[in-house]
């Protein structure tokens, strides 16, 4: 991950992110997550492992988005890209 990180633009390395954290980090940033022990997801049956894995594929996919409702001042709640 060390070396990814020195490779990658703007690379964020994490480990037990949630997806809604990481969903905001890459949507403020335009940033790279590097994930640590990211083979676990694959397996795993919690709702947030799902979910991650979820956010994460729809993320390498062309055409794909992952839609967020976001609390925006004085418009409530807005779904965000």
């Amino acid at each position: 991950m060390t070396l990814a990180s020195k490779l990658a633009f703007n690379m964020v390395l994490a480990s037990g992110i949630t997806p809604s954290a990481t969903f905001r980090l890459v949507q403020s940033s335009r940033c790279c997550v590097g994930l640590d022990e990211a083979e676990n997801l694959r397996g795993a049956r919690d709702q947030h492992s799902r979910e991650l894995l979820g956010l994460l594929r729809a993320g390498c996919k062309k055409g794909a988005a992952a839609i967020r409702a976001e609390a925006v001042p004085d418009k409530g709640l807005m779904a965000i890209q």
